[in-house]
């Protein structure tokens, strides 16, 4: 009963920062909605080439290389659109997978010395990320910024462990988690043309703690531009019976429009 009190409570103040951060952006919105108000628009679709680890609560690791995720992978969907003037700035991260992968046999934890370990994934997972910067340096093809907002990761997952055959773990859970996140993001330029993009934040509120860090290069074609980078996105949960902590970390090809 008090963790469910706790996570409604939890779920309630994400639900008010939520509404509280669409009433903010209506607000400068209207304000500036004026011609030459200078607001920039831009979405992007990428693709990330994550390997995953879970983490389970006997102190199990199960981790699954991109290949294996890649050859399973049932559907995903990789996207983000973005506003901004000289302050302010407005994003919002969708993410969508949905993966079944049997026989991963790339377990590890205290019971290792168990051989033939085998393990089994099916996963649906949503992780939308919507944020509100605000711009401490924006100058000679270069942004920095401050930022907060919310992750929401929705998770539908099942993880079974045997070793030697045999059933040592066998656990799932559909829940939904919000996280207040707070950090900084940037996207530095070398010259016209070559920039380096960069984020960091950490959070919580439903998970234990969650945490993000990204950085790479981009090259600007005008109204289009690409960008190579390293993700790593993590979580830990209390009382959440199927794990304890999630990673997804890996490379990301990034392609975004400005219009």
């Amino acid at each position: 009963m008090k963790i469910s009190t706790r996570r409604t409570m939890n779920a309630t103040i994400a639900g008010v920062a939520s509404a509280a951060m669409l009433f903010f952006a209506t607000s400068l919105l209207a304000e500036d909605s004026a011609p030459g108000s200078d607001w920039e628009y831009s979405a992007s679709i990428y693709m990330w080439g994550p390997s995953m680890n879970i983490d389970t609560p006997p102190g199990l690791e199960v981790e699954i290389p991109f290949y294996q995720i890649l050859n399973d992978l049932k559907m995903t969907a990789m996207g983000d659109f973005s506003m901004a003037n000289d302050q302010w700035s407005f994003m919002t991260d969708v993410i969508y997978m949905k993966l079944r992968q049997d026989n991963v046999n790339e377990s590890s934890g205290p019971i290792r010395d168990r051989l033939d370990t085998s393990s089994s994934v099916q996963m649906k997972s949503w992780i939308v990320s919507p944020t509100v910067g605000y711009a401490l340096y924006n100058a000679d093809n270069t942004r920095v910024e401050v930022f907060g907002g919310l992750r929401y990761l929705w998770l539908d997952l099942g993880v079974q462990i045997n070793a030697r055959g045999n059933p040592v773990f066998d656990e799932s859970a559909k829940e939904g988690f919000w996280d207040g996140i707070f950090g900084f993001r940037a996207k530095v330029g070398i010259n016209d043309k070559w920039f380096v993009p960069a984020s960091i934040d950490v959070g919580g509120g439903n998970s234990k703690n969650t945490w993000q860090a990204l950085a790479g290069v981009g090259y600007d074609w005008g109204k289009f531009n690409t960008s190579l980078t390293y993700r790593y996105l993590s979580w830990k949960f209390d009382d959440v019976p199927a794990m304890e902590k999630l990673i997804v970390k890996g490379p990301l090809i990034n392609f975004n429009i400005k219009f």
